[in-house]
């Protein structure tokens, strides 16, 4: 238990709470906590832990009353066209809290948020498939799915759609008397490729970095949007039942193209006793993580013989800049086609106040942080803590062990000779070019294990195996800008995509007026919703076999990450 620690970020939170005293500071929270993991989300850019008293919440097992994370938070940062840093980031909240709650208004470009309706947005909305289940047979509607933030005040220059639902009379308005309903995908039919809930349990909430006054110097605010959802599955499969899940839809609401953006999940890891930990990260599965010190973790916070191991692993990130020359993903391959950002970097700092290698303090801190550089400009290289004065060997992630192709030889804490105690980390995902409006998606999972047997190395080998898991068993993509899943408003969006001859006979030929670059599929179904037929999407011009479908009206969609595109098509033989 930090109880120090814990004590100076209480009276911090309740003293900047009584001095904003503002409706849109980020306070609500609520648990994730449908399989193994009871997971305290907060409808900010900060979770795993209780602000108004400085305790971990993200305890696994559930109900086990030992917890394996402290707190952690999203950061992002980048450049404007003159070289002006913009960020919004922070750890404990002791010197900043940079995020509001609620969507961004923009008039031109000018941005702000409608304080007024913050306590609108000062919740978490839970959804489970069940939940939507009842819903379609019953009509009855959870008290959440009615107050469910589908649509923004357009006339106050919000987004008209702010989270994913569908649309039964395709008019954009989210109306669940009509039967419309947040979108989870129920019965299996909707493919990763659309935007969704996901999980068996799924909690979603709304906040920006627009309007709080930022408490860390040097620059101002990134104006982003940020729709989060975290989720989770109960399953037999304990690498999946020990694992949360989070997504994060990022909108550019500003004006400003910004380049060399990076965000990056930060962490402080307290496997049960908190002052005995290591940290590291595996390159080719993207993951960071922390075990613990020594084979046994010292009770009564502890976990006593075989403590486990936690990690975050970047499963979708954002868009690579085209050519940039940078193995992104850390698959070996540099510049393919459809690249994303995963973890291109990997920081493991100390909590204290070293002046070079210490808590970060300004938005400058921060991003030196984020993009590979110690507080005081010296890169990260290769040995030792990471800071070596003088040494050209840079690194672009701290303890790889022997996972970093460009370091092979083993590089960690114990063969470095350090001594086990609390540690905190930040995995990044960057450069990119961020355009006015953008939206991208960076999605994490975090992944729990430990062994049956065995010491603390144990328990870290069976994490990268429930990583392994976890990475070839859940797939996510890039998401668009447009939330909601219905007809018309979808067509117009993809007028491009064409079907001749309409009405159709024996077959008929779908066009596209250019390739799909990225992953996408087709499926047909019939007005009562059965699925025909469903195929991949490979070139501009496709031919539809429907010599075998009964006379009718069929439904033609197209999942993409660009959206979910849809058409009406009548078969009249």
């Amino acid at each position: 238990m930090k109880a120090l620690t814990q004590i100076t970020i209480a009276v911090y939170v309740l003293s900047t709470i009584s001095s904003y005293a503002q409706p849109c500071f980020p306070i609500t929270v609520r648990d994730l906590d449908i399989n193994n993991v009871r997971a305290r989300i907060i409808n900010g850019s900060d979770k795993w832990w209780d602000p108004s008293g400085g305790v971990a919440m993200y305890e696994v097992p559930k109900g086990g009353n030992k917890s394996s994370m402290f707190a952690a938070a999203i950061w992002i940062g980048g450049m404007d066209a003159n070289g002006q840093l913009h960020l919004a980031a922070q750890t404990y909240r002791q010197t900043a809290i940079d995020f509001w709650s609620g969507p961004v208004q923009k008039n031109g470009c000018t941005i702000s948020t409608d304080t007024g309706n913050c306590p609108a947005y000062e919740h978490i909305w839970e959804f489970t498939p069940a939940d939507i289940s009842n819903f379609l047979s019953s009509g009855t509607a959870t008290a959440d799915m009615l107050s469910y933030p589908a649509n923004g005040n357009i006339a106050n220059g919000e987004l008209p759609v702010l989270a994913p639902f569908f649309d039964s009379n395709s008019n954009g308005i989210y109306e669940p008397a009509l039967g419309d309903y947040p979108l989870m995908d129920v019965n299996n039919t909707i493919p990763d490729s659309a935007e969704q809930l996901f999980g068996d349990q799924c909690l979603y909430w709304i906040f920006n970095d627009t309007s709080f006054t930022p408490l860390i110097g040097g620059g101002p605010p990134m104006g982003v949007e940020i729709h989060a959802q975290a989720f989770s599955y109960s399953s037999p499969v304990n690498a999946v039942n020990n694992t949360t899940f989070y997504r994060y839809k990022i909108i550019n609401r500003t004006c400003e193209t910004y380049d060399s953006v990076f965000i990056s999940h930060w962490a402080d890891p307290d496997l049960g006793w908190y002052n005995d930990d290591f940290i590291g990260c595996h390159v080719e599965k993207n993951l960071g993580y922390g075990y613990n010190g020594d084979a046994v973790d010292d009770l009564p916070d502890g976990y006593g013989f075989t403590p486990p191991a936690v990690g975050i692993t970047v499963l979708q990130g954002p868009p690579a800049d085209p050519n940039d020359g940078i193995d992104n993903n850390n698959n070996g391959v540099t510049d393919e086609t459809g690249e994303e950002n995963l973890m291109t970097k990997f920081l493991a700092y100390h909590g204290n106040v070293n002046p070079a290698i210490g808590i970060p303090q300004t938005s400058d801190d921060y991003y030196n942080y984020m993009s590979g550089k110690w507080l005081d400009n010296t890169p990260w290289t290769y040995g030792g803590n990471g800071y070596n004065a003088g040494s050209t060997d840079i690194t672009n992630f701290i303890y790889p062990w022997d996972s970093d192709p460009s370091h092979p030889n083993t590089w960690n804490e114990p063969t470095n000779g350090n001594t086990p105690g609390d540690r905190t980390f930040a995995l990044s995902s960057g450069p990119f070019t961020f355009y006015p409006d953008q939206c991208v998606c960076i999605t994490y999972a975090v992944v729990w294990s430990r062994a049956a047997s065995g010491d603390n190395i144990s328990s870290l080998d069976s994490l990268l195996s429930a990583t392994d898991y976890i990475r070839n068993n859940f797939h996510f993509y890039d998401c668009p800008c447009n939330n909601a899943t219905g007809t018309e408003q979808i067509i117009k969006q993809h007028s491009d995509f064409n079907i001749f001859p309409n009405p159709a006979d024996q077959s008929a030929i779908l066009s596209f007026s250019s390739t799909e670059k990225e992953p996408a599929e087709i499926t047909v179904t019939d007005v009562l919703g059965n699925e025909m037929l469903r195929l991949p999407l490979q070139t501009s011009q496709m031919r539809l076999l429907t010599s075998s479908f009964p006379s009718g009206i069929y439904i033609i969609k197209v999942f993409s990450p660009s959206g979910v595109f849809q058409k009406k098509l009548i078969v009249n033989h």
